[in-house]
């Protein structure tokens, strides 16, 4: 009888590592495969250069403070240190002055609402309010029949414009990017002189005198 134990040794226990993995295609051929790879070209597509993906380095505001804060999150470091400066072995005086300054860099940096947790906050509700007025700049354009999905965020993206330019106090801006299917009701919703005339107009067309002395035709 045979023995098959080192064959079945050596089928058993060939280590398969990422960078010598192997597939084959339905004609036979050995296609090479790297499962790192993929993750490598995600990684490098989301973020090509990370060196210069951190936030810039920010210094203590306190004249007397050499301190510099880098790494990812710099403003948070900055907001701890002006909360607990420390005293750095200063002692009367100068310890008093030091965590004086430093307090009121810190109320400062509160008061304009520029701390870390503050501004996450408002980064959020901004964000929530845009995706809200999207879902109904999205609907309000599928019920004019736009199908789309293209046509339906251009709609989006314009009258996102619109509301931003509105809110800016850009009238200009409010109505240069937007044109309405049908020109001239825009017209109406944007100079109510527009309106009477159109209004006025729609008046003389219905009086009989304006109509025609011609009578119906067979």
């Amino acid at each position: 009888m045979p023995d098959n134990s080192n064959e079945y040794k050596s089928r058993r226990y060939v280590p398969i590592t990422s960078s010598s993995s192997s597939s084959s295609s339905a004609n036979g051929k050995t296609i090479p495969q790297n499962p790192t790879s993929s993750l490598k070209l995600s990684t490098a597509l989301l973020n090509p250069n990370p060196a210069t993906s951190r936030p810039p380095a920010v210094t203590c505001p306190v004249p007397s403070c050499s301190l510099t804060f880098k790494g990812e999150r710099p403003n948070g470091h900055l907001t701890r240190h002006l909360k607990r400066p420390g005293i750095h072995r200063r002692t009367g005086d100068e310890k008093v002055e030091w965590l004086r300054l430093h307090k009121i860099e810190h109320d400062r940096l509160v008061a304009t609402g520029t701390t870390p947790a503050q501004s996450r906050r408002e980064a959020n509700r901004v964000r929530a309010q845009k995706t809200s007025r999207a879902a109904v700049f999205a609907s309000r354009a599928r019920n004019m029949g736009i199908t789309e999905e293209t046509s339906v965020a251009q709609k989006v993206m314009i009258w996102e414009g619109m509301h931003v330019a509105e809110q800016s106090g850009d009238s200009i801006g409010v109505s240069a990017p937007y044109r309405a299917p049908f020109p001239i009701f825009s017209m109406v919703q944007s100079s109510r002189r527009a309106r009477g005339v159109l209004e006025r107009a729609l008046e003389r067309s219905r009086q009989p005198s304006l109509l025609g002395a011609a009578g119906p035709t067979t």
